[in-house]
């Protein structure tokens, strides 16, 4: 994936699960932040950021093979707490 694809595909998501990411995985240049660490930022439990996490991964994953998310999935993606 090229940095302007992975930009386009960043800007699809939330901006609670964009912030999660560019804080764990350090996209804004800084240095990866812990789950821990991202969820005292924003004032969340540590198991929340883990399933908004996960929620947008597997979003980016659907947009960029276009295919849709598995129906046992569908309940923890389209709950509004990761959203």
């Amino acid at each position: 994936m090229t940095r302007l694809m992975g930009m386009d595909v960043l800007a699809r998501l939330t901006p609670l699960q964009r912030d999660v990411l560019v804080r764990r995985y350090g996209l804004d240049g800084r240095e990866p932040a812990s789950t821990e660490q991202v969820a005292a930022e924003l004032g969340k439990s540590p198991e929340i950021v883990r399933r908004i996490e996960l929620v947008a991964l597997v979003r980016m994953q659907e947009i960029t093979t276009g295919q849709r998310r598995h129906e046992r999935s569908a309940g923890l993606l389209n709950n509004p707490e990761y959203q």
